[in-house]
C-alpha cells in the first residue's frame, strides 16, 4: 500500500511551487514459497501431531531408560564386564603353561634316568622309570587335549567376547545419545536409538554363540566334563606308587652306590685322574632321584581347570543378564518405534533420497510410481517402484533397518525389514554399488547381517538416465508391491519469510514536519511463534556411562593384574 495526498501552491510569476499540505503513508513486503508447501504440511495436522507427541514423550523415554538403567549396573557390576572378560581370558592362556611345566619336569626326569647305564639298572629303578614314563604319557595326553580346548577356545574367549562387549558399551552409549535429542526430533531419534539397540542384539547373539562355544568344548551340553577337569583320582594313585618307589629307592639305592671293585681299578676315577669317583657321580644321581617331589609335580593337575570354570561360570551369568536387559530395551524401543509411527507415519532415513525424478529428453517416462523410463514402457525396471534423484558415487544409506543381503540383479542391494510398522516388508534399490561385505544368500560366506537406518550400504551408479541420475526404490509384501511414496521421508518444514519494502508515514504543513514515524516498526516484524506447546517436553536424561566401564580399557593390564594374584 502507497498513499499520498497534498495541496501545493503554485506562484507562476515566480516560477516556484509550495507544499502548503503533505500527508504520505506507504507500507509494502512481500513473502514466497512452494505452492504445495501447506498440501505437504497442514497445519492443523502438524498441531495434531505435535499435541499426540506431546502425550507419549513421557512413556517412550521412562521404558527407554529402564532398559538403559539395567545394562548401566550390569556393565558397571561389580565384577565389571572388563574384569570378568580379562580375567576368563588370562585363565583361559594360563592352561597350557600349565601343563608345559609339568611335562619339562618329567622330561627332566626321565634325562637323569637317562644318565644311568642300562647294563647298571638294578630292580630298585625299573618302577621309578615305569612310573615317570607313565606321569609323561598322561601328561603328553593332557597337553594334546588341552592344547586342542584352548585353539578350539582361543577366539572366542579373547577376541569375541571382549569385542561383543565393547559393541555392548557402545549400543548402550548410542541409546543414551538418541535419548537427548528425542523432544526435537523423535524420529531422528528413534533411529538412532534403533541403531544402538541393533548393535546390543547383534552383540548378544555373538556372546551367546561364544557361550555355546565354551559349553560344547566344556562337554557341558553332554552332562559332562573333560577328564583332565579332575585329575584327583589319578593324582592319589601315583602319589601312593610315588611314596612306596622314592623309600625303595632311598632304601636300597645306596647298594648300587657301592662299587663292585677295588679303589685303584675306578674307571672313573681313572678317566678323570682322581676328579671324581664313579661312586660320587652315582650318589648325586641318587640325590636327584630321591629328591624328585612327584606328588609336588603332579599338584598342579589338581583342578587344573577351576579357575576357567569358575569365570566362565562368572561369564555366562552375566550373558544371561545382558539378554535379559536386551529383550526389555528392545520391546521399549519397538513399543516407542510403534508409537512414532502411528503418530508421524514409518517413514525413510533422513539421509536417503526423496526427490523424484521427472521426465526428460533422456527419460520420457517420470520417477513417480509406478515409475517409467520410456513413454511407452518398453525398457523398464523388473521392480515397480519410484525413482529418486541421486548424484553417481554418492554414498546411499539403509532406508530401514533390516536384514541386508544383494538382489539377483547387477547392483541391487536387498533390505528385510524386520520390526515397526513396516515389518516383513522387502525393499529393493537398484543402481547401488553395494559395499563388499555385502552377499547374495546363495554364497557360501553368506550370514544374516541386520543394517541399522541410515547406515552406508553402497554408491550410486549412472543410471538409464544420464540426464537426471536416479536409484531406483521398490518394495513388496506379502500380496505383491507396494507404492513406497508415503514412506519417503516428506521436506523439511521452512518458514516463509516476509521482506519489508517500505513501513513509514509523514506528514507535513506548510513546509514543515508535524508528525513521521513507522506503520509496523520492526517491533510489529518478529515472527509471531504459534507452535503447540509441548508439556511434557522437558525429560529426565539418563547419564552417560562411565568411560572407566569400557571393556576394552587397558584390557592387557588387568589381564596382567589377575596373573599376578593367581
Amino acid at each position: 500500500m502507497q498513499q499520498e495526498v497534498y495541496t501545493r501552491l503554485h506562484l507562476g510569476v515566480v516560477n516556484e511551487n509550495i507544499d502548503f499540505f503533505s500527508g504520505r503513508i506507504c507500507f509494502k513486503g512481500h513473502s514466497q514459497y512452494n505452492v504445495n508447501l501447506f498440501q505437504e504440511f497442514e497445519m492443523k495436522n502438524v498441531a495434531d501431531m505435535a499435541e499426540e507427541f506431546d502425550k507419549n514423550i513421557q512413556g517412550i523415554i521412562s521404558g527407554l531408560v529402564v532398559g538403559v538403567d539395567m545394562f548401566r549396573v550390569i556393565i558397571a557390576g561389580p565384577p565389571t564386564v572388563r574384569e570378568l572378560a580379562a580375567e576368563m581370558s588370562a585363565a583361559l592362556e594360563d592352561l597350557p603353561s600349565k601343563v608345559w611345566e609339568l611335562r619339562y619336569q618329567a622330561s627332566n626326569t626321565l634325562t637323569i634316568l637317562g644318565q644311568i647305564d642300562e647294563a647298571e639298572f638294578t630292580p630298585i629303578f625299573h618302577p621309578l622309570q615305569n612310573l615317570i614314563k607313565k606321569i609323561t604319557s598322561l601328561l603328553n595326553d593332557v597337553k594334546t587335549d588341552v592344547t586342542n580346548f584352548y585353539n578350539r577356545l582361543l577366539e572366542p574367549v579373547t577376541v569375541v567376547i571382549p569385542y561383543n562387549t565393547r559393541m555392548i558399551y557402545q549400543g548402550v552409549s548410542e541409546v543414551i545419545d538418541g535419548i537427548k535429542f528425542f523432544v526435537t526430533d523423535p524420529k531422528s531419534s528413534m533411529a538412532k536409538i534403533n541403531k544402538g539397540v541393533m548393535e546390543i542384539s547383534v552383540a548378544v547373539k555373538a556372546l551367546t554363540d561364544s557361550r555355546t562355544k565354551i559349553q560344547e568344548a566344556s562337554l557341558i551340553l553332554k552332562d559332562s566334563k573333560p577328564y583332565w577337569w579332575d585329575l584327583d583320582t589319578e593324582y592319589e594313585i601315583y602319589e601312593a606308587f610315588a611314596a612306596n618307589i622314592t623309600a625303595a629307592v632311598t632304601e636300597n639305592g645306596q647298594t648300587w652306590v657301592e662299587p663292585g671293585y677295588l679303589e685303584n681299578e675306578d674307571p672313573v676315577a681313572l678317566f678323570t685322574q682322581n676328579a671324581t669317583t664313579e661312586k660320587e657321580l652315582k650318589q648325586e644321581i641318587l640325590d636327584n632321584l630321591t629328591s624328585i617331589d612327584i606328588p609336588g609335580m603332579l599338584e598342579p593337575l589338581i583342578n587344573m581347570a577351576d579357575t576357567f570354570v569358575n569365570k566362565s561360570y562368572d561369564m555366562f551369568v552375566w550373558i544371561k543378564k545382558v539378554k535379559e536387559a536386551e529383550a526389555v530395551l528392545k520391546e521399549r524401543c519397538e513399543a516407542g518405534q510403534s508409537v512414532i509411527d502411528t503418530i508421524f507415519g514409518a517413514k525413510v532415513h533422513a539421509d536417503f533420497p526423496r526427490r523424484y525424478r521427472l521426465a526428460d529428453d533422456t527419460c520420457k517416462g517420470s520417477g513417480f510410481y509406478p515409475s517409467q523410463l520410456t513413454a511407452d514402457g518398453s525398457t523398464e525396471y523388473w521392480s515397480p517402484g519410484v525413482d529418486l534423484v541421486c548424484l553417481p558415487d554418492s554414498v546411499v544409506v539403509a532406508p530401514f533397518a533390516g536384514l541386508l543381503m544383494l538382489g539377483n540383479s547387477s547392483n541391487e542391494i536387498v533390505i528385510q525389514t524386520d520390526e515397526g510398522s513396516i515389518r516383513d516388508t522387502t525393499i529393493i534399490i537398484t543402481n547401488v554399488k553395494p559395499n563388499g561385505t555385502i552377499l547374495h544368500p546363495s554364497d557360501n560366506l553368506y550370514i544374516e547381517k541386520r543394517v541399522a537406518a541410515g547406515v552406508p550400504i553402497g554408491l550410486a551408479v549412472a543410471s538409464p538416465c544420464n540426464s537426471s541420475n536416479h536409484i531406483h526404490v521398490a518394495m513388496k509384501r506379502e500380496g505383491g508391491f507396494i507404492d513406497p511414496t508415503r514412506f519417503l521421508q516428506t521436506r523439511m518444514f521452512e518458514m516463509p519469510q516476509w521482506v519489508q519494502i517500505c513501513d513509514d508515514f509523514k506528514l507535513e504543513y506548510k513546509g514543515e514536519t508535524i508528525a513521521a514515524g513507522t506503520i509496523v516498526g520492526v517491533a510489529g516484524q518478529k515472527q509471531l511463534d504459534t507452535s503447540p506447546t509441548l508439556t511434557n517436553g522437558i525429560i529426565s536424561q539418563p547419564d552417560d556411562l562411565d568411560i572407566a566401564d569400557d571393556p576394552m580399557l587397558d584390557i592387557q593390564e588387568y589381564k596382567s593384574k589377575f596373573n599376578r594374584k593367581e
